[in-house]
């Protein structure tokens, strides 16, 4: 036999976290944060805060030295990670 569970009305909320970089038209990026408040039981997400660094990266080689990383998935279907190094902005 099987039990029966009650489900809570109350909203069933969680915090998403998203990083991700924009590049300017001088080829350096700027780190974007955005977080999203979402409802688990209606899979309806809003976005609670977004932020846009102040500091410039540039696009670096692995192995060279890196600050932030974003991993993503490519045209191919493969996974591929993205390498950023912070600019001295003066």
């Amino acid at each position: 036999m099987s039990k029966k569970q009650i489900k809570s009305s109350m909203p069933d909320i969680t915090t998403e976290k998203l990083v991700s970089f924009s590049r300017n038209e001088d080829k350096s990026y700027k780190k974007i944060t955005k977080i999203f408040k979402k409802d688990l039981k209606t899979g309806k997400r809003k976005l609670d805060e977004e932020s846009e660094s102040d500091e410039s990266y540039m696009l670096v080689k692995e192995g060279e030295g890196h600050d932030e990383t974003c991993s993503l998935e490519g045209f191919d279907g493969k996974d591929m990670t993205l390498f950023f190094k912070k600019i001295n902005n003066e």
